[in-house]
């Protein structure tokens, strides 16, 4: 067993825990802001990206919304990046969730 000192640590506990909260259906953007808060709190995360593809809300038409906070450069391989990816099954379909820590 690994012992982490937060849930928001780890990408992969962070995209399981935002696709459970899509299945309870709460707004990916509600979703977004309360993530941001606690990882403002966490001074070891420089940053987090969250992008989530599919019927957000029951749109009838796919699509797929990134935001991000702090500093997340895909491009610079210095920095060392946490990704996982999660599915959230919802009435309307299956939702793609991919978070970058």
């Amino acid at each position: 067993p690994v012992k982490i000192a937060s849930v928001y640590q780890s990408a992969s506990l962070i995209a399981q825990e935002i696709s459970w909260k899509l299945e309870q259906k709460k707004s990916f953007r509600q979703i977004c802001k309360s993530t941001f808060q606690e990882i403002e709190k966490c001074p070891y995360v420089k940053g987090i990206r969250i992008g989530c593809s599919g019927r957000l809300n029951g749109a009838e038409i796919a699509k797929t919304e990134c935001k991000k906070y702090g500093e997340t450069s895909l491009h610079v391989f210095s920095n060392q990046i946490d990704y996982a990816k999660a599915q959230a099954s919802t009435p309307y379909g299956i939702l793609g969730v991919k978070v970058w820590v």
